[in-house]
């Protein structure tokens, strides 16, 4: 849990440092681990016995089956809690702000490479870039978590941490998932 707390104290004062107005999270964060499904996951009449990850926003509580308390993406989430991002951000710019980590024990170079490879060849994440439809149709993707973070990754680049933050703050933050990604490509071509 020290490397948890390291990690968030971290991502805090980096999101500040660019954006001064960024509200940090109210409330303590809660990081529940458990050694198997059912003994983290029934602790919260959990619903999803398939998900080995969690972010809990109305109690600001991560449960972690198999991290040890220390998935980055999900601390993001609690980073980000005092901000209502739609479904494409929020999950965006966990994997984006976890320096791009979509799995578990995953290296962050591997999976930029990765996420690059597939949206260059994979046809469901080229249909997901082109078609950005796609990505907002039913649940969670693994498509929609490396385009937004990757469509944000670029549009950072392209315009500089602070500017960054202060369009997502004020001005991403407040559209629709459709709106964001059209915001988006249309930004970077």
């Amino acid at each position: 849990m020290e490397k948890s707390r390291i990690y968030l104290a971290g991502a805090l004062r980096s999101i500040r440092d660019k954006y001064p107005a960024f509200m940090p999270p109210s409330k303590k964060l809660q990081y529940v681990i458990g050694n198997g499904y059912f003994n983290s996951l029934e602790y919260f009449n959990f619903y999803n016995y398939f998900s080995t990850f969690r972010f809990i926003k109305d109690n600001n509580t991560v449960i972690d089956v198999i991290a040890g308390g220390y998935y980055r993406h999900e601390l993001i989430h609690y980073v980000l809690s005092n901000y209502k991002f739609n479904k494409f951000l929020n999950e965006g710019m966990a994997a984006l702000l976890s320096g791009g980590e979509v799995r578990y024990g995953s290296s962050t170079g591997e999976d930029w490479k990765e996420i690059q490879g597939r949206i260059a060849m994979d046809k469901s994440y080229i249909n997901a870039l082109n078609n950005t439809d796609s990505l907002l149709m039913g649940s969670y993707k693994p498509e929609m978590y490396g385009v937004s973070a990757l469509l944000l990754h670029k549009y950072r680049q392209k315009v500089g941490e602070a500017q960054f933050y202060k369009i997502l703050f004020e001005k991403l933050l407040f559209f629709s998932e459709a709106a964001s990604i059209q915001f988006l490509k249309t930004e970077l071509e």
